[in-house]
């Protein structure tokens, strides 16, 4: 009888232990899932920062590319569509063309 009871009482408490650790488990299992979760997070938001930077740093760029005088006294882009129609006027032979844009580079 009481042998019984005595096995039956360890038993019982190694069940217990094993619940317990079970439940610890899963409590760190889920923190590390939070930890992980928010520092995936934070860095999604760092790297969405770090691309609206760049793609700031690129406006920026371009828009003072485009503003910048060359020798010509034209900005880079007026140069290139002047580039751009003497190109097409060769393309079509087009003398009237090649003539007017042949004077605004020459203004």
């Amino acid at each position: 009888g009481s042998n019984g009871e005595f096995v039956a009482g360890q038993a019982y408490d190694v069940m217990e232990r094993t619940k317990e650790k079970r439940k610890l488990n899963d409590i760190e299992r889920r923190r590390k899932q939070d930890v992980q979760h928010q520092l995936q997070r934070q860095v999604d938001e760092a790297q969405h920062k770090h691309e609206a930077v760049l793609e700031k740093d690129e406006t920026e760029a371009k828009r003072k590319k485009s503003r910048r005088v060359t020798i010509t006294g034209l900005s880079e882009n007026d140069q290139e569509k002047i580039k751009e129609s003497l190109t097409a006027a060769c393309q079509e032979f087009s003398a009237l063309e090649l003539e007017r844009g042949l004077a605004e580079v020459g203004r």
